[in-house]
Formats: structure tokens, sequence, C-alpha cells
């Protein structure tokens, strides 16, 4: 008998590090439009909070109504109510909406606590928040 070779291989934590269980893909995932970077690329990473442009009658969102960008606790356009947690990675060039490029779960799912990213100045008071509000509103449930 001959030796075979070893080869070893080092998989990128996919959708599944992420995603425990969901009802079913045509339910529970949506696709949206990523707002274009302004000054540099925009990028969602998988498991980033998802949030809306819906602008205010103050600041209207005017183009951006719609699109979607990284939840924002502190804003005030609309991006500070999660819409769903991102299942890939996309990224939008500087003026180029990327259309259709965002995958992420919106409702009934099952996500792994320690795959969700958080924006670097979240208070824990505001992850909390969070979680429960995709609880009871989008049936999102987060566990370890």
């Amino acid at each position: 008998m001959g030796i075979l070779p070893v080869m070893k291989f080092q998989q990128t934590p996919g959708m599944s590090t992420l995603l425990k269980k969901e009802v079913d893909t045509e339910i529970c995932r949506s696709v949206g439009t990523l707002l274009a970077g302004e000054v540099a690329a925009r990028s969602l990473k998988m498991g980033q909070l998802v949030g809306k442009i819906a602008g205010t009658e103050q600041a209207p969102a005017g183009a951006k109504l719609g699109k979607l960008v990284a939840w924002n606790p502190t804003a005030t356009d609309g991006s500070q109510i999660v819409q769903g947690v991102c299942l890939k990675d996309c990224e939008a060039a500087v003026g180029a909406d990327l259309v259709g490029g965002v995958l992420y779960s919106r409702r009934l799912s099952v996500l792994n606590r320690a795959a969700i990213l958080w924006p670097a100045d979240a208070t824990d008071a505001q992850k909390a928040a969070a979680l429960d509000d995709i609880e009871e509103r989008l049936g999102l449930i987060v566990r370890a």
C-alpha cells in the first residue's frame, strides 16, 4: 500500500456558524439593496445587524429610502431599528448601490449569539434592547 498525502484545509466560517435553524428560506430570508459608500466603500459582514433608511419629515431620505445599512443604535434615519441579520459579506462601492446584494435573515430563525457582530460603540443596554426587539418583533431568536 502507498502512503496517502494529508491535506489540511481551514474553512472560512460560513453561514452555518450564524444561522442555527430557520423555518423556511422563502419565509425567513430577504434580499435588499446596500446603500452606496459615500467616502469609502460601504460593507456589511455576516452577523451584522441590518437597518433600513426611512428618513423623517425633518430629514427626508430621498434616494436613500428603503436601502440597507449597518444597524446604528444612535441614528435617527430609520437605521436604528433592526430589520434583520446579514447572512453573507457584501460591499457597495463609492457612489454605486449594491442592488439585491444583501441577503439577510428577516424572521423566524434561530441565530448563534457568538456570531452576532456588534458596532464597536454599542452599549450593553443597546445590545440587550436590540435582542429583545428582534425576538419580539421579527421572531429572530438568539441562543448560545
